[in-house]
């Protein structure tokens, strides 16, 4: 539950504003560094990957849409229609 939380804070701290909706792969980068002692690498990201395709049949917080990772709440009126990538 901590790894959501922590994608849910990157995503309300997003630089271009609050997000509802991210891509699958920022998602991933976001909280890649949790794997392989804080390495962020294609492995990491790939073990972050698997995390978040489990925790949309898991959780219920999570909803893939696409490319889009989507997180489900009551937030109205937020922007996140679109995927977002992680710029650097």
């Amino acid at each position: 539950m901590v790894l959501l939380q922590e994608m849910a804070l990157a995503m309300q701290d997003h630089p271009e504003g609050m997000r509802i909706s991210v891509s699958k792969r920022w998602a991933a980068e976001t909280i890649a560094a949790e794997w392989k002692g804080g390495v962020v690498d294609k492995d990491s990201i790939a073990a972050a990957e698997a995390f978040l395709a489990a925790e949309e049949v898991d959780s219920g917080i999570i909803v893939g849409g696409g490319q889009c990772v989507l997180l489900a709440s009551h937030f109205s009126g937020v922007p996140g229609g679109t995927c977002y990538r992680r710029t650097p």
